[in-house]
């Protein structure tokens, strides 16, 4: 059966191309590489990480990528509603745990004192603390050849989420996957994170846009400017 990963695989063989010599160009890790190309999501951290690195990819051998991210969601999906399944199928001989109110007591006294701390903490970041701000796309001084490119991070759920001035819009869980055009040369990216209380969390990446067959650009003060792209 027609897969994502043999997709992909079948793509780069045909342009004799290794793993190796891809991470060089588009910075994605061989390892990342292989589980795309086996179809192997759980080696994500999410399901927006794994198709932030697939649409990349996927441009850089040329595929069309709404074909590969539909044969994506149809596998995703279908893993997901295997496990959901998988997890209402419980052996037969599996012991029944014994409710008694002692337990019931128990169970309630650390929900509580758990909620409790959860809350104290969370009130404790939102008052004192910055949001948090990772970048896994692109990496730090990226080179690649392409003027596209899928910036992937996450933050926290309530923060604002910008990139050189533009809001990229995140997920209900704070992950955030968006496309961006790049000038050849260099581009500084700053990502911005801001909570509801004006706490701010800065990270800057630098990515160089080198198109294949030219020379390692001067970057003496020269310095090209990111966007994200504009959503309809």
């Amino acid at each position: 059966m027609k897969t994502v990963g043999s997709i992909l695989k079948k793509a780069r063989e045909e342009k004799n191309l290794s793993h190796k010599e891809i991470f060089q160009a588009i910075k994605i890790h061989p390892r990342f590489l292989q589980a795309l190309e086996e179809s192997n999501w759980d080696t994500f951290s999410s399901g927006v990480h794994a198709k932030g690195f697939l649409k990349n990819y996927g441009h850089y051998l040329g595929l069309d990528t709404n074909e590969v991210m539909a044969f994506f969601r149809r596998e995703y999906d279908e893993k997901k509603n295997g496990q959901k399944i998988r997890s209402f199928i419980k052996p037969l001989s599996e012991p029944r745990m014994v409710i008694t109110p002692g337990l019931i007591l128990t169970t309630a006294t650390v929900l509580f004192v758990l909620l409790f701390f959860g809350y104290v903490i969370y009130q404790y970041r939102s008052f004192a603390g910055a949001p948090i701000l990772i970048i896994d796309q692109p990496q730090t001084d990226q080179t690649v050849s392409d003027t596209i490119l899928n910036v992937v991070g996450r933050t926290d759920p309530d923060a604002v989420i910008s990139l050189n001035g533009q809001e990229i819009t995140t997920g209900g869980k704070g992950t955030f996957s968006a496309p961006i055009t790049l000038a050849e040369g260099v581009n500084t990216l700053n990502f911005v994170a801001e909570n509801k209380l004006g706490k701010k969390n800065t990270v800057t990446r630098t990515v160089v846009v080198r198109p294949r067959g030219m020379e390692e650009p001067e970057v003496a003060g020269a310095t090209g400017s990111a966007e994200p792209k504009r959503r309809p």
